[in-house]
């Protein structure tokens, strides 16, 4: 099989599924047909609405006057929790309470977790004996460990900053250590 045959064949596929064959790599491409724009824009834009549609229908109508505490409508989020002056200053404090408890665990994070990842890539020994246990931090889901958390550390910013650390410290462990190994095998290249 030659290489021209190769390119018939890629173009007939291409006219088979509609689409126009191209010279380069960016020839042809269109910025957006409507059908695109339709279905990237359009439809959940519409699915957003009839969200909302649902969710006002069913605070208004189908939940009783005394019950509608559990679910208010999105017109009472908007204006009582968002609009209502007395409420937005209490948003806006527990908004700053958690970005910087966030920020705290993220940052902890990303100190053990960078030096986790040198250590781990100094040694192959040393990455077969405790990556397995990184893995398992993983896997355990930190939801199901945070009423040990709470008991052990209490409610306060403590616990709440060793489960931002959970979080986050696996994904930074593994790039890291990915990363280290990448650069590691291009200078032994």
């Amino acid at each position: 099989m030659s290489v021209e045959t190769d390119v018939t064949e890629l173009e007939l596929v291409d006219q088979r599924v509609g689409r126009r064959t191209t010279q380069g790599p960016f020839r042809g491409r269109s910025n957006g047909s409507s059908r695109t724009r339709v279905r990237n824009v359009v439809l959940p834009a519409a699915a957003f609405a009839l969200l909302l549609g649902v969710w006002t229908y069913f605070s208004d109508h189908v939940l009783d006057p005394r019950r509608r505490f559990l679910l208010p409508s999105p017109h009472d989020v908007v204006t009582q929790g968002l609009l209502n002056p007395a409420n937005r200053g209490e948003l806006f404090a527990g908004l700053l309470d958690t970005a910087k408890t966030a920020t705290i665990g993220l940052g902890l994070a990303i100190a053990v977790g960078t030096v986790l990842a040198v250590i781990l890539c100094q040694e192959a020994w040393l990455e077969r004996a405790f990556f397995p246990w990184v893995l398992v931090l993983q896997t355990i889901p930190v939801l199901a460990i945070v009423p040990l958390i709470s008991f052990w550390f209490g409610y306060g910013q403590a616990a709440r900053v060793l489960v931002c650390v959970l979080i986050a410290l696996f994904p930074i462990v593994t790039t890291t250590l990915f990363g280290l190994k990448s650069a590691a095998s291009v200078d032994d290249a």
